[in-house]
């Protein structure tokens, strides 16, 4: 199917993503990633400069954890009427945070981009998941 790539280059593949911002992260916005493919994931952390642009850190990991499931193999083409599920399971803890309030709002989108036919949707529309300026919010 995929091949298996930690904080690897996932995204020459099939991928999911979200951005999170937390409301006192001084402005940072995580990115984690994946695919359908065991132990395939992706994470790093946008902050930004004393310029306002933001630098990514690859190095950020956290203890997220994710799962998938499929309705199909997938071959040297695409499967018609394929689907994969998605399940992320990610610790507040990873953002420095604490559980939030009721009625708090995070920073929030999530895509998907299916290499193979060029196709990147995302929740609020925007460039990326990280663009600041396009997040949609998550209340909780």
């Amino acid at each position: 199917m995929y091949k298996k790539e930690p904080d690897g280059k996932i995204f020459t593949q099939e991928y999911v993503e979200l951005g999170i911002m937390p409301p006192d992260s001084g402005g940072k916005v995580y990115r984690l990633a994946a695919n359908p493919v065991e132990d395939s994931h992706y994470d790093s952390v946008y902050t930004p400069d004393k310029s306002n642009r933001m630098t990514e850190d690859v190095k950020w990991n956290g203890k997220w954890e994710f799962a998938f499931s499929t309705s199909g193999k997938k071959g040297p083409y695409s499967l018609a009427g394929r689907i994969w599920t998605a399940w992320f399971k990610i610790p507040f803890s990873d953002f420095g945070a604490k559980a939030p309030a009721a009625g708090e709002a995070w920073g929030f989108n999530a895509a998907r981009k299916k290499v193979d036919q060029g196709q990147y949707m995302l929740w609020s529309d925007a460039p990326g998941v990280t663009d600041t300026n396009t997040l949609g919010k998550l209340v909780f």
